[in-house]
């Protein structure tokens, strides 16, 4: 890891700066419409500044490689795991990397992110909170909170984005070398950092009642604080394993005609969708288990644009609604058409699965959600293996 005086780190930031925009990501809220968000994004505005000027305060405190180890075994990291790195563990970053380990890491800081890139350039970033990372980016095998409860304006909200990010099976873990007694004086000197102390069993059981959370370990005394969780029911599971990258179980190919559904995608949510006719789509796509795939589709239709297009389709029946019990195929088409096309015959090609089907609080955080799912779509399908079937001969058929 990366690490340089107050002086040298920001000269180092400056030279950064620029490059640092094309490849770390960041967090940002569109409006913010409730007090607790308010005071969420007020919070970790604070959190930056304060790493941005003493970047070395936590990070640095970490490094001892026995240390390392111990907390990277805690989380059962191996070859071929996806790992969500948060503050307080910067640390653990080259260790997993010689494991050969996909990681991910969130970070308030630019600088520390920064020193992140030095050390590997093809790390991916967050900069924000560990609540806003796209879940997109997941899920992880293990996530490492290091001291972010003490700092966290919600921990059970922490924990609770952080599960919803995860498989079932993940262990997420929460380290601090130097132990509770490390925190106590810089408590008195950043009481708006450092909202609280490391949590005790008892404290921490409360944090995560009503979670799919279970302790694994728990060590806490003068030299170290260590605790391991594991999270034993994912959101993100699904009936059938079906990874992100592997088309084995793909392509499915069908074609049906679009048909009139409850119109909420373009009225109530500004995501208009196509609703395909289910007698006509074969067993293959109706069988799928529920959950948002992607893949490419095209309209067909006198006046209407044929070109192939990327595409979000969703197979349930909605959830977050609970207004019916039948089972929909929906297709968000991503191209802005001039015209409706009710009645045409669109042709779908999918790809792959990116989650299962959720149940979400609001109508919000379903939009947001499916902003997520956009995203991840069109990340995947600019890879050139699952580009090629753009130009499909089923498109040209």
């Amino acid at each position: 890891m990366l690490i340089c005086p107050p002086v040298a780190r920001t000269m180092y930031f400056q030279k950064r700066t620029k490059r640092l925009k094309l490849v770390v990501v960041r967090s940002f809220s569109a409006s913010v419409s409730a007090a607790s968000e308010a005071g969420q994004l007020e919070h970790s505005q604070t959190l930056e500044s304060f790493f941005d000027d003493t970047g070395e305060f936590f990070e640095t405190k970490n490094e001892q490689p026995e240390w390392i180890k111990k907390v990277v075994a805690a989380g059962l990291v191996e070859k071929g795991s996806s790992v969500l790195v948060g503050p307080g563990s910067i640390s653990l970053v080259p260790l997993l990397r010689s494991l050969e380990v996909n990681t991910v890491v969130a970070h308030w800081s630019l600088l520390e992110l920064a020193s992140v890139k030095a050390v590997d350039d093809e790390i991916r970033c967050w900069h924000g909170n560990v609540e806003k990372l796209p879940h997109s980016w997941g899920p992880f095998d293990a996530v490492f909170l290091g001291h972010s409860p003490a700092m966290a304006f919600s921990a059970s909200t922490l924990f609770e984005s952080v599960i919803s990010r995860c498989r079932t099976g993940a262990r997420v873990v929460i380290n601090q070398s130097c132990g509770k007694s490390f925190l106590a004086p810089y408590r008195e000197m950043y009481p708006h950092i450092l909202l609280r102390d490391l949590p005790e069993p008892e404290e921490l059981q409360s944090m995560i009642n009503g979670l799919p959370l279970e302790f694994v370990s728990f060590q806490s005394d003068s030299s170290a604080y260590l605790v391991a969780l594991e999270v034993n029911e994912s959101p993100n599971k699904t009936e059938k394993d079906i990874d992100n990258k592997d088309i084995s179980d793909f392509p499915l190919y069908a074609s049906a005609k679009v048909v009139h559904g409850f119109g909420r995608g373009s009225k109530q949510m500004g995501i208009p969708t196509a609703n395909l006719n289910p007698e006509e789509l074969p067993k293959e796509i109706l069988d799928l288990p529920k959950g948002v795939y992607f893949g490419w589709v095209q309209v067909k239709g006198e006046g209407l644009d044929a070109g192939v297009q990327k595409m979000v389709m969703n197979v349930g029946n909605r959830p977050t609604f609970a207004d019916s019990d039948a089972v929909t195929i929906e297709v968000h088409i991503l191209h802005d058409y001039k015209i409706d096309f009710y009645g045409q015959d669109v042709g779908i090609a999918v790809l792959g699965f990116i989650r299962p089907e959720m149940k979400f609080s609001s109508l919000d955080a379903l939009v947001e959600r499916i902003g997520d799912d956009i995203k991840a779509a069109t990340l995947y399908l600019e890879e050139e293996v699952l580009k090629s079937y753009q130009t499909d001969r089923f498109f040209r058929m």
